[in-house]
């Protein structure tokens, strides 16, 4: 019947069975389908009956459509990874790649008909044509392809959110013609969601980057990446692969695994049908680009669930952090190129400045879970960054929930990347482009610390850890469309109760400590600030970046004696260390019965590597019976520092190492 003939063409096309014949009969064998419980239900294959004539063909390699002219490939300069190509052919049959005026690879097929190959690493520079086949069956070819950059952008609606569409937008469409973007490339992965992972989306193809083109593609993605080529890159190759989708939650965005992880630890994930059902977006619009390497992701999702209803008594900011965290250690697991970065859009207001403070929609919850991302002690995320956007709220042609300024959001998402993915430090500057040129520091004020200080009396002080100067000329400042503004509005809270009531407490900044002077102040257990959806006023630095929202405990301080003692302890204790005479290792008689052994960070991961990922590779170690073989050493080959003092100490990045070199060396070595 049709409908017979319909799905044995569908299993063949899955899995990429190839037939050419006149004329063509087929049909299911009867093994191929039975009745059960007064259903049809299929079994796992499809037996074709071939009318003669016929004239089989041997089926062609595959390959997703990413693959295609004009692709960018990620660089493995400057922080990068290595790329592959990647696809489906027959069971062991040999692929062969072929680089113009460059290397040859050959690869098998597994068992499965899947194929990867690890290409050199690559450089920037003029475009290179890639060929590609197997044993027999027509030769793919791919034209113009560049090395440089490419970033993963996903989400929701505000990720869709068109060029057209906002802030300044005939500018901004009119700057994508500028010289410096010329190597700009564009991949639009088509709306589709499935039950099962697929090994491609729906057809899709590469574009350059022109007026024409950017207009519908997504302003964060393209702003963010041209940000970043003013700030840093310049000229390089950038591939932006767009694939986002509306109104989604993020377990449509997850693996299984990755959900399961969280349900785990007591998260019950909510029923949901069509394009928000679980994983069945990973499966669609993720995991075909799987194993496509990238230097990073931007993701700008979180409003769907903010509205979303979750089982009584589950915490909605445990849930999303849970959720969050454990689909970017997934992402980052199934591309096998080490921790690459992940930025994060931390949601933005989403009503009007009139609505009620009280109202509750669940934004200040989803923003703590996205700050949780950030990299920090004990933290499971690391190499990410988060731009907060509190104060950039405003109505677009989409509504409140969809702010205009796309534009500032993506300098301050850009500012995030340069600092985080390509380890740049303190100001950041624009120097390539058209001028005007901007400096900033790459983030607003971060890491508060709130202390009541009995000999100050009647306020509790809040600092703040000043990195890269992000305290400098920190004053309050009113936010976009604000009705009430810093006149009257503070966005401080204290209560005095555990967080079960607060107080509106106005701020007296000093510097770059805020002061929050009250008779109760001695009472107070804990700070939070820019805890509504619309925040009126925001504390901001010189660079008007602002502070992101945070709920704090409030610390006695000790007294003067005390802090004094520890701190003299402390100075004494360094000075031991450093006239601590350098262990030797002993010299060994004989001959060895086995060289020292161990492993190097640099063969596999590159400059992906942080604290989570050494602290795997000890834990593994230590438990699959490499440590008795006699496996003892981890080496950190490059990227784990970013400069030196004055001295010539090392710096540690403190996006890949935020404990410090020492504590992630106490934790190899108890192990």
């Amino acid at each position: 019947s049709g409908w017979q003939k319909l799905f044995c063409a569908q299993a063949f096309l899955k899995h990429r069975v190839c037939l050419a014949t006149f004329p063509l009969c087929c049909s299911l064998a009867q093994g191929g389908i039975e009745k059960k419980g007064g259903g049809m239900v299929f079994s796992a294959f499809c037996v074709l009956a071939v009318c003669l004539p016929v004239a089989v063909v041997h089926c062609a390699v595959t390959m997703p459509y990413i693959y295609g002219d004009d692709m960018v490939l990620q660089t493995n300069a400057e922080y990068g990874a290595r790329a592959f190509f990647n696809g489906q052919a027959k069971p062991g049959e040999k692929v062969t790649i072929q680089e113009s005026e460059g290397a040859s690879y050959e690869v098998y097929a597994d068992p499965s008909g899947d194929w990867i190959v690890q290409l050199d690493p690559g450089h920037t520079g003029k475009g290179k044509t890639f060929t590609v086949h197997g044993e027999d069956g027509p030769t793919l070819s791919f034209k113009n392809v560049l090395f440089g950059d490419v970033i993963f952008c996903s989400g929701q609606s505000n990720m869709v959110f068109p060029t057209k569409l906002t802030l300044n937008a005939s500018e901004e469409i009119a700057s994508a013609a500028d010289p410096l973007y010329t190597n700009f490339r564009l991949f639009t992965v088509p709306n589709h969601f499935a039950p099962t992972p697929q090994n491609n989306t729906q057809k899709a193809n590469w574009v350059a980057l022109s007026p024409q083109t950017v207009p519908d593609f997504s302003a964060v993605c393209f702003m963010t990446a041209k940000r970043i080529a003013r700030l840093h890159t310049g000229t390089r190759p950038m591939g932006l692969i767009f694939s986002a989708w509306g109104g989604t939650r993020i377990e449509a965005w997850m693996r299984p695994e990755a959900l399961a992880t969280c349900e785990k630890q007591g998260h019950t994930v909510p029923v949901a049908k069509a394009q928000n059902e679980r994983s069945v977006l990973w499966n669609a619009m993720v995991a075909p680009l799987a194993k496509v390497s990238v230097r990073g992701a931007l993701w700008y999702q979180g409003e769907a669930n903010a509205d979303q209803h979750l089982a009584s008594g589950d915490d909605r900011t445990a849930y999303y952090a849970c959720m969050l965290q454990s689909m970017i250690s997934d992402w980052r697991a199934m591309k096998g190129i080490g921790d690459f970065y992940f930025g994060v859009m931390q949601l933005p207001p989403s009503v009007p400045p009139s609505t009620d403070p009280k109202q509750q929609t669940g934004r200040p919850e989803i923003r703590a879970a996205e700050a949780q991302v950030l990299p920090h002690s004990g933290g499971l995320t690391d190499i990410s960054g988060m731009a907060v956007t509190i104060d950039l709220g405003g109505a677009s042609a989409w509504g409140w929930d969809h702010p205009l300024d796309k534009n500032d959001m993506s300098f301050r998402l850009a500012l995030q990347t340069v600092h985080s993915a390509y380890a740049v430090q303190g100001r950041i500057a624009e120097q390539y482009g058209t001028k005007p040129y901007v400096t900033s520091t790459w983030t607003g004020p971060v890491d508060p610390k709130a202390v009541f200080d009995p000999a100050q009396s009647g306020q509790v002080s809040i600092s703040f850890s000043g990195v890269d100067n992000s305290t400098d000329g920190l004053h309050m400042a009113d936010v976009k469309n604000c009705t009430t503004c810093c006149i009257s509005s503070t966005p401080f809270e204290c209560s005095a109760d555990e967080g079960k009531t607060w107080v509106s407490v106005h701020p007296v900044v000093q510097g770059s400590t805020v002061l929050l002077r009250s008779a109760q102040a001695s009472s107070f257990t804990h700070v939070r600030y820019a805890w509504t959806d619309f925040v009126q006023c925001v504390l901001v630095n010189v660079d008007h970046l602002p502070a992101g929202p945070f709920v704090v405990p409030v610390t006695k301080q000790q007294k003067f004696a005390a802090v004094a003692a520890a701190a003299e302890e402390e100075k004494e204790e360094m000075m031991t260390l450093r006239k601590r005479p350098v262990a030797r290792p002993a010299v060994r008689e004989g001959t060895l019965t086995r060289p020292p052994m161990g492993t190097n960070t640099w063969n596999f991961y590159h400059c992906n590597v942080d604290e989570n990922i050494i602290k795997s590779l000890a834990d593994a170690i230590s438990t699959n019976g490499m440590k008795d073989a006699g496996y003892e050493y981890i080496n950190i080959d490059d990227c784990w520092q970013v400069g030196r003092t004055a001295n010539g100490t090392i710096i540690p990045d403190p996006v890949r190492f935020p404990s410090g070199m020492k504590a992630l060396a106490d934790y190899v070595h108890s192990k």
